[in-house]
Formats: C-alpha cells, sequence, structure tokens
C-alpha cells in the first residue's frame, strides 16, 4: 500500500487541495493531511457535506480511486462543535472521526466525540484518531481489539513536544503491533512537520521474534511524503499481543475511573 503523508498550514481549506491531488498523482491510495491545518474562519468551519473542501477531495478519491482523511477540521453541527476528521472514497464521505480527548482549552470550546472511528478499505481495517487521542494507551488499545491494522493520526504537535509526541507513538506501536501514521502542521517556527510513518521491524527467531519502532519521517518543510507499507503483516503478531493480556486486569482500568 501507497500511503501519502501531507503537512501544511494554510490560511483557506481550498488551499491544500494541490497537496492533496500530487500525493494523488505520486501514486498514493491512501492520503493524510494534519488536524486543524487551516486557520479557524467560517469559511473553514464545515457544517455538511456540501463543504466545497469536502466536494474537491470527494472529488478526487473518485478521480485517483484512493481514500482521503480530510485533516482534523472545524465542524459546526446541531449537536455542537466537535474537531473532526473526514474520510472520502470513491467520491463519497465514508464517515467521520470526531476528536476524543479533547486538549486543554479546546475543552472549552468543542464537544468530545465519543466513539473510536474505524472503515474497511481494500482488505485493511483502517482507524482513525485525532491527535491527543493517541496519548492514552486504551484508547488505541481499543482500536487493535477491534482489529485495526493501520492507526491514521490527524496531528498538530508544537516542535517543544515532538520528542515526547514520537514516544507515544512508538509506544502505541509497540504495545499493540498496530503501525501509526501520523500527518503533523508544518507552520514554522513553532509547527515543524515530521509527519511520520512508525511500524516494526521484526528479527529473532519465527516462534518467538522481537518486535522494535520502525520511523519513516519526513523532513520541517510544506510537502507531501510518499511511503510504502504492509500494514496486513503484522496481523499474527498483533494476535499472539493481545492473547498474551490478561482481560480481567485490562478492564480495571474502567472499573477505577476518577468520579466527576
Amino acid at each position: 500500500m501507497r500511503l501519502g503523508l501531507v503537512q501544511l498550514f494554510k490560511h483557506r481549506l481550498a488551499e491544500g487541495v494541490l497537496l492533496v491531488e500530487e500525493a494523488l498523482r505520486r501514486g498514493s491510495r491512501i492520503v493524510l493531511l494534519p488536524e486543524k491545518w487551516a486557520a479557524e474562519s467560517e469559511e473553514n468551519t464545515v457544517t455538511d457535506a456540501s463543504h466545497p473542501y469536502l466536494r474537491a477531495l470527494c472529488e478526487l478519491s473518485s478521480s485517483y480511486d484512493s481514500l482521503i482523511v480530510s485533516g482534523a477540521l472545524y465542524e459546526r453541527s446541531r449537536e455542537g462543535r466537535y474537531i473532526t476528521a473526514y474520510l472520502c472514497s470513491n467520491g463519497n464521505i465514508l464517515g467521520k472521526a470526531r476528536k476524543m480527548h479533547l486538549f486543554q482549552s479546546e475543552k472549552k470550546g468543542f464537544e468530545r466525540g465519543e466513539e473510536p472511528f474505524m472503515v474497511d478499505h481494500r482488505g485493511l481495517r483502517l482507524g482513525v484518531a485525532v491527535c491527543y487521542d493517541l496519548d492514552f494507551p486504551e484508547t488505541v488499545r481499543l482500536f487493535a481489539l477491534r482489529g485495526c491494522d493501520l492507526l491514521l493520526v490527524p496531528a498538530k504537535i508544537v516542535h517543544q513536544a515532538a520528542e515526547a509526541w514520537m514516544v507515544y507513538v512508538k509506544a502505541r506501536v509497540l504495545e499493540n503491533r498496530l503501525p501509526i501514521a501520523f500527518a503533523n502542521v508544518c507552520q514554522p517556527p513553532y509547527f515543524r512537520g515530521g509527519s511520520a510513518v512508525v511500524d516494526l521491524e521484526v528479527t529473532g527467531p519465527e516462534a518467538s521474534p522481537f518486535a522494535f519502532p520502525r520511523v519513516w519521517a519526513m523532513g520541517e518543510a510544506e510537502g507531501v511524503g510518499v511511503f510504502e507499507l504492509e500494514p496486513e503483516g503484522y496481523r499474527d503478531l498483533r494476535r499472539k499481543r493481545l492473547s498474551d493480556r490478561n482481560p480481567r486486569v485490562d478492564s480495571l482500568s474502567m472499573e477505577n475511573q476518577p468520579q466527576g
């Protein structure tokens, strides 16, 4: 599978379409954009599927027979305001993933998403989590338990936190034997890209292999990175890892949630 990561910051959503098309022209069959990569404005707020940016992505997904993750955008609906990633494929919107864990001041202006989002695409089960969602191990574990093959993460990581962020990503990959791809905003000096695919390097005996996180990263410039990966190759490793856990111990984390 060929995956395109787009790192950018624009004042208008329409300005990102050219980079999406570049990723598709370079053979990407899945394209991922960052979180909140366009300035917050009425024009850049999505209220329904008729938004011009989403229509453009749907047209590209049909023309190039691809799946495009819009990046996490500002959504306003009857239920409230959300930070939402839309998935476009074959000319249609397959669904949307709302950010489940809101970061700091986001809690004052947005509602939380309530459910991990996954979709089946060309024999793969793809999950979408938005930025801060990745910081919570229980959330990523839930994707793995539900059969996710590749977790796609629109992100907006300030450069001072980039090292810590990569620790989270590597840990989630290693914990679940689950490849993760993230696209980050490129808006120097504060947001410096570094979008990456993190999968696993597997060595040692077949009966008891060793697995190590492996990082394929972009640089700090605005643009497109295209990566070849085979997420289905980690299914057996993931089944083994998940079968080794004690579900009763895992469930204790849910039974002892703090109140309030």
